[in-house]
């Protein structure tokens, strides 16, 4: 996602990214077997022909990924007319 609010804030982007991964994996690789992408999930059952709880690791990323991102708009987003206006002129 973009915030127009941290355009000039791009140092150690890299370093923020991986340091969100690896607090994904601590906190979650050991239920999930660190399946943070639903590719990652989906290939294995496809290889095994075993789809049986797959939909379970597509469906909560997928959904994850929805709240996430509707959760940071409802709390953190600056209003629509703000932040497109640099966009339309």
């Amino acid at each position: 996602m973009w915030d127009s609010r941290n355009r000039m804030h791009l140092d150690a982007i890299a370093v923020k990214l991986a340091f969100v991964v690896i607090c994904e994996v601590l906190a979650f690789g050991h239920i999930t077997g660190c399946h943070m992408n639903p590719a990652r999930s989906f290939a294995p059952a496809l290889i095994n022909l075993n789809f049986e709880y797959v939909w379970y690791f597509i469906f909560g990323q997928l959904m994850g990924g929805i709240c996430g991102a509707t959760i940071y708009r409802l709390l953190f987003a600056l209003p629509y007319d703000d932040e497109m206006e640099p966009w339309i002129q």
